[in-house]
């Protein structure tokens, strides 16, 4: 991809309002160029081969993560929504966790991170997290940088595999 193009997308929605409202606000981001908009799945098949985007956006996360979503999967990373997130780790602890295993590395960590901690696994925000404890959004975030420096992992996705890993999700 040349560096200074802007990012090619394929907006692909059945609901006319929520696609085109999500293609205006797109288009607004100066590295970003939305290529079509299909309103069904075969007609965003035929629109991708015909035009061949970088990046193919279906919904159902605000729209500043899908701008971080459609950058990330332009330079060829991945990137998850809190929900995809929680799917992602209801599954690894479904497949990969003992009910009953015994919690290591985490002794560092006080009541409170502890909740904070087993909520990431849910793929909660810092906002939801707040509201769920009843605290700030700032305390929150600080809780979760705390956690990421006491356990030495450096985003929340690690933090919440920790925490599958190790029966507190």
């Amino acid at each position: 991809m040349d560096e200074g193009a802007p990012i090619r997308v394929l907006v692909v929605d059945d609901h006319d309002l929520f696609r085109t409202g999500l293609a205006s606000l797109l288009s607004e981001q100066e590295d970003i160029k939305v290529v079509a908009q299909a309103s069904n799945g075969p007609m965003g098949v035929r629109l991708a081969r015909e035009l061949r985007p970088r990046v193919i956006l279906v919904k159902d996360a605000p729209v500043d993560d899908v701008v971080l979503a459609v950058r990330a999967a332009a330079r060829g990373e991945s990137w998850l929504s809190p929900a995809a997130a929680a799917a992602l780790m209801e599954r690894l602890r479904s497949q990969y966790v003992e009910p009953e295993r015994e919690v290591c590395g985490a002794e560092s960590l006080s009541p409170r991170e502890l909740e904070v901690l087993r909520l990431v696994a849910r793929g909660m925000e810092n906002s939801e997290i707040a509201g769920e404890l009843q605290i700030s959004p700032r305390t929150a975030k600080n809780h979760v940088s705390s956690i990421l420096g006491k356990l030495g992992l450096t985003n929340r996705i690690e933090a919440a595999t920790y925490a599958v890993r190790r029966g507190l999700g």
